[in-house]
């Protein structure tokens, strides 16, 4: 009984190695074309006094295609571009981020082996300011981050395009754009 067991065992094992080798090849990405995105922001370091333009970006979006070869009409790979993510991580160690959305994009294709630029895409909300963890740097809240001790945020903001290709495939591209945010930032 005990050999029964111990082959059963391995018989088990040896089939659970086999499935989950086979389900990473189904989870590999076979969609034939790449987006990718880079962002030109306004500023890198953002005075919350004075700044209100810092919250926007132009982000540069191309399509590549994988290999030419895989398919015969490139036309079908043309990516509608229909919304974005931004979500944000700290830099300095702090815990407290702004709070992340999601929002939609002006229909727009991207064909392959081009580009286009979404210009002006809101990175950061108009009240953001107001709130954790920017409202802290406020001098009649104390100017200091009460995360980190310091008079300065410093975040990153993760960008996320989604878009989908004429033959139905999901394409995201992202990008990630890091700021300093302070008030008076001439004394930091």
């Amino acid at each position: 009984m005990g050999k029964t067991r111990q082959a059963t065992t391995k018989i088990l094992v040896l089939l659970a190695i086999i499935v989950g080798g086979c389900s990473s090849d189904i989870a590999t990405d076979d969609n034939p074309v790449l987006l990718t995105a880079e962002a030109t922001p306004r500023r890198s370091q953002v005075d919350i006094s004075t700044d209100q333009e810092a919250g926007f970006t132009d982000i540069t979006v191309r399509l590549i295609q994988k290999n030419a070869s895989s398919v015969g009409d490139s036309r079908f790979l043309t990516v509608l571009l229909n919304r974005y993510r931004v979500t944000y991580v700290r830099s300095d160690g702090g815990r407290t981020v702004p709070q992340g959305f999601v929002a939609a994009l002006p229909s727009t294709n991207v064909t392959v082996g081009s580009s286009v630029v979404l210009a002006n895409v809101q990175i950061l909300n108009p009240n953001a300011f107001t709130q954790a963890p920017f409202a802290a740097l406020l001098a009649q809240n104390g100017g200091v981050d009460p995360d980190t001790g310091q008079r300065f945020v410093k975040v990153t903001a993760l960008i996320e395009v989604f878009g989908e290709t004429l033959a139905g495939d999901n394409v995201t591209a992202s990008v990630q754009v890091p700021f300093t945010f302070c008030n008076g930032c001439g004394n930091i």
